[in-house]
């Protein structure tokens, strides 16, 4: 499922995170892990947007994604300025850059 997902024609750069990519990982060292519900994808914000590029190759609802009936969370993010971070205390300095 996740092959077909970020194989989808147009696709912009998108980055697997959350249960699935954790599962993937430790199961590469033969560890059993729970399984996972959906697939997350982190994605830099883009036009079109992944999600209705997703939506229309798989006949989704861009704002529900579904596909074969496994959700499809997307997370964008952008990059981070030094103006982003000017005046932010090391704490809000990691958390604002740990979020984008």
């Amino acid at each position: 499922m996740v092959r077909a997902v970020l194989a989808t024609p147009g696709l912009a750069d998108v980055v697997l995170v959350g249960g699935l990519a954790v599962t993937m990982r430790i199961s590469a060292a033969g560890v059993g892990h729970r399984a996972t519900v959906d697939i997350d994808l982190v994605t830099i914000e883009s036009d079109p947007e992944v999600a209705e590029i997703l939506a229309d190759a798989h006949n989704s609802e861009s704002r529900h994604l579904s596909i074969d009936e496994i959700n499809v969370d997307l997370i964008p993010t952008r990059s981070v300025t030094e103006d982003d971070l000017e005046g932010l205390e090391d704490n809000g300095r990691l958390f604002l850059a740990e979020h984008r």
